[in-house]
């Protein structure tokens, strides 16, 4: 799946999407950081994240700081952290 985000977004966070919605397919830990350390997702990372998630081939086309290489690496952290986790119990 190819996502694009227009050039002319007007902001780069995105207002439709609150962040528990975007984040709800990661663990706690993930997504109390992403929270702790951003406003809210970005366009690309809001779009992006649930097709990451579920597997799907992505590509996503953004502007320059727009989220994009979070939006694919957060996924195999969020995996990391989960193996840890379960490695520790």
């Amino acid at each position: 799946m190819a996502l694009s985000v227009p050039i002319g977004t007007p902001s780069r966070y995105s207002s439709a999407v609150a962040n528990d919605a975007v984040l709800e397919g990661f663990s706690s830990p993930v997504r109390a950081w992403f929270t702790s350390s951003f406003p809210a997702a970005t366009d690309a990372q809001s779009r992006g994240f649930s097709e990451i998630l579920a597997g799907n081939h992505t590509l996503i086309s953004a502007p320059t700081g727009s989220g994009k290489t979070l939006a694919a690496f957060l996924v195999a952290i969020d995996r990391l952290v989960t193996l840890e986790s379960q490695s520790a119990s």
